[in-house]
């Protein structure tokens, strides 16, 4: 048997119909795949009827290649038929509306040569985090400016123009110090702590991304990591590398936020 003497409609080797999903064509080609792969089926026509499969394959899994396989393959060319002006020309056949859902992947694929660097950009976001959280702390003195309190919320300002927000009971000592001792990172300045000049409270930096808002940096570690060890479907990797452009505008915020 030789590749000709199958069906020259790609979605018939595939046993799919013309107007499926690209997920429909993956699980069909790697049902099609274990049946007919040499290493498992023996006989003399099986590594062409792979072959085949395979050809259909890279063809209808590229979403700007299966446009131009449908745009070519369903041309139907209306029959002529004689007019009685002899001037007049007939206009071409027009091609064949490729689906929404089709329009949609070719677009996505053309936005996925940019946005596969995305993923890469969240884990250098989230290491350089790391490494200016461990590195060596920069402590100073800072004088307090304002002070205040509203409801349960503590406020403190200071001259270098840092804001601290607390709500613990020892936070009402901060606000008789007329000095506090602020720790930062050493490479964004992110607070990590407040002191009052005796060292006799400690707070966290509450309202920090190394305190209670580290989840933001853990889940972009998390998602971009995901995105880049495991290759799914062109959507599902699509809207990861979407959501880890919105963890990276969420986590440039919060470092803003955390900067004394």
């Amino acid at each position: 048997m030789r590749v000709a003497d199958l069906p020259d409609d790609y979605y018939q080797r595939l046993g799919v119909p013309s107007g499926c999903s690209a997920d429909q064509i993956r699980r069909s080609f790697h049902k099609l795949a274990r049946t007919y792969h040499p290493d498992v089926n023996k006989e003399p026509d099986a590594l062409v009827k792979f072959q085949a499969i395979q050809e259909a394959y890279e063809v209808l899994s590229d979403p700007e290649k299966r446009y131009r396989y449908d745009n070519r393959h369903f041309n139907i060319e209306e029959p002529m038929v004689r007019h009685r002006d002899p001037a007049y020309r007939r206009r071409p056949a027009g091609r064949k509306q490729p689906s929404a859902e089709q329009e949609l992947e070719v677009m996505m694929a053309k936005m996925m040569k940019g946005l596969i660097w995305v993923p890469r950009l969240g884990l250098v976001v989230v290491l350089v985090l790391l490494i200016d959280f461990l590195l060596p702390s920069i402590q100073f003195e800072d004088e307090v400016e304002f002070r205040g309190r509203w409801r349960s919320q503590y406020t403190i300002k200071t001259k270098s123009g840092g804001s601290f927000y607390f709500s613990l009971p020892e936070g009402r000592a901060f606000l008789r110090e007329e000095k506090v001792l602020v720790t930062v990172s050493p490479v964004f300045g992110i607070l990590k702590s407040l002191e009052n000049s005796s060292r006799t409270y400690h707070l966290p930096g509450s309202a920090s991304i190394f305190s209670y808002l580290a989840f933001a940096p853990i889940i972009l570690a998390l998602v971009s990591l995901l995105a880049v060890i495991k290759k799914w479907d062109l959507q599902i990797d699509f809207r990861l590398c979407v959501v880890v452009v919105l963890l990276l505008i969420l986590n440039g915020a919060l470092i803003a936020f955390s900067i004394w």
